[in-house]
């Protein structure tokens, strides 16, 4: 039986796989109750009050998170000092209450705690356990560094599970569909002991590097003299000036045999036609080429406008204005979209 509170780390889905796994029975006390977990919270007093005063980077109590020295441990530090304490002072130490060494309490019973079948399988218990991943031709891809075995041939395409240990991140430990066949290992990781933590801060080392690589280069080629020989023309046009006035009266959208008609009498109306006036037969190259472009600066207009009357008159009268700055006598897709643009009516 495991009895603890209601802290994130005794609430999660994995501390309830773990005693799942282990045959072990999850209890939280009551919230709100701390009498109901004196022993812990006794403990607890002891490290506060013993341990604690005595690192760098200790915050007293009524100091407003102010430590009184800088701090000077990492997180395998501390841990190897809360393990030396543990073990060579508080268990060797005679209770208050009981009159006995804790250590000496814990073996003198004779109680023998049930343990797993197999020493690894506590092991892989107690190791973090990481999303899902897809086996790949090369292996496991985990923190962007491949991890192989032969066993994993047999598994590509399918999705396992990975278990990892964060002070050891040479080697995966890989369960499919809830059964462990192999150790997946890093091969340019196995010959040290290399942290997850490590190996994730020199992949962050090796990204800036780059990013400042990019940077400098890119400061370099903004030095360079500009090359304005191969920049194309852009039509000049005028900024927008219809109204905001909307009308209650919708018209139905123009189907394509309207949308053609429309166009083309608006354009034989005003002499921008493509095609209009040209009747040589000498020129009958000339005459398909005008009639594609035709065919494409429609097609281009129904796609802006989706065939809405309003939007089609508006689109219009733009591109005659522009090509009346432009000198333009014909209407090509590229003239529809610099009036789509100064519209500002979507894409």
């Amino acid at each position: 039986m495991l009895y603890s509170d209601h802290g994130s780390d005794f609430t999660s889905a994995r501390l309830e796989r773990v005693c799942l796994d282990t045959h072990i029975r999850l209890i939280h006390s009551r919230v709100g109750i701390p009498q109901g977990r004196g022993k812990v919270e006794r403990f607890y007093r002891t490290v506060t009050s013993e341990l604690l005063p005595h690192l760098p980077g200790h915050i007293p109590h009524g100091t407003g998170g102010t430590p009184t020295s800088a701090p000077a441990l990492t997180l395998e530090q501390l841990d190897a000092v809360l393990e030396r304490f543990v073990v060579e002072d508080y268990h060797r130490r005679t209770h208050s209450e009981t009159g006995q060494l804790p250590v000496a309490r814990w073996i003198g019973d004779g109680w023998i705690p049930r343990t797993p079948a197999q020493p690894d399988d506590l092991d892989l218990l107690l190791l973090t356990a990481a999303t899902g991943r897809k086996v790949q031709r090369d292996g496991i891809r985990f923190a962007n560094t491949s991890y192989i075995s032969p066993v994993l041939a047999a598994c590509v395409g399918e999705s396992v599970t990975v278990r990892y240990d964060p002070r050891d991140a040479a080697e995966l430990q890989v369960y499919h569909h809830d059964q462990y066949p192999c150790r997946a290992i890093a091969p340019e990781l196995a010959a040290d002991a290399v942290t997850l933590k490590q190996l994730q801060d020199a992949r962050n080392a090796q990204r800036k590097a780059l990013k400042q690589q990019l940077r400098e280069r890119r400061s370099l080629a903004d030095a360079l003299p500009a090359d304005h020989r191969y920049i194309p023309r852009r039509l000049a046009r005028y900024p927008q000036l219809y109204s905001r006035i909307g009308f209650a009266h919708e018209y139905r959208p123009l189907n394509p045999d309207e949308l053609t008609a429309v166009l083309t009498r608006r354009w034989h109306a005003d002499g921008l036609a493509p095609g209009s006036g040209i009747d040589d037969d000498d020129d009958d190259d000339d005459d398909d080429d005008e009639q594609l472009t035709r065919t494409v600066a429609i097609a281009t207009i129904a796609r802006i406008t989706g065939g809405n009357f309003r939007l089609v008159d508006r689109l219009l009268t733009q591109i005659q204005r522009i090509q009346q700055i432009n000198s333009l006598r014909t209407i090509s897709p590229e003239v529809v979209e610099a009036a789509r643009e100064a519209l500002l009516i979507g894409s």
